[in-house]
């Protein structure tokens, strides 16, 4: 997914799991995942 907001944009990805809280990662190649629950809409 991209989004940009005020000018800068970035990219990540969604994952959806069995779990009850919003995770975000970021690796140290700068790629950026989040794990949300399953049935959360985006």
């Amino acid at each position: 997914m991209i989004h940009t907001y005020s000018g800068e944009t970035i990219s990540f990805d969604i994952k959806y799991k069995k779990r009850t809280s919003v995770g975000i990662y970021k690796d140290h190649y700068g790629n950026i995942e989040v794990q949300a629950p399953k049935g959360t809409t985006s």
